[in-house]
């Protein structure tokens, strides 16, 4: 079964890349440019918890904990990681 992409917790957009932290490889850097992912920053730990996902359309970041994703800042569940509103 193909993975989904996630929704944005707040704008429901499935426009969303992966957050990647650490030194940005060079493949990283052409991965940035082209929008399949965000670089995060060589620094992990700096917001808790770290954002893990980038949505394109609102620009809001958000992280997945326990089978759901969260807007920054919430502590409210939004949509399971299938990807699929409820």
């Amino acid at each position: 079964m193909p993975r989904t992409r996630p929704r944005c917790p707040q704008c429901a957009s499935t426009a969303v890349v992966p957050i990647v932290y650490g030194m940005p490889l060079e493949e990283d850097f052409v991965q940035a440019q082209a929008g399949r992912i965000v670089l995060g920053g060589c620094i992990v730990g700096l917001r808790q918890p770290d954002p893990t996902h980038y949505c394109t359309t609102c620009q809001g970041d958000f992280h997945r904990a326990r089978g759901a994703y969260y807007a920054e800042g919430s502590s409210e569940a939004q949509y399971p990681l299938d990807g699929v509103g409820g």
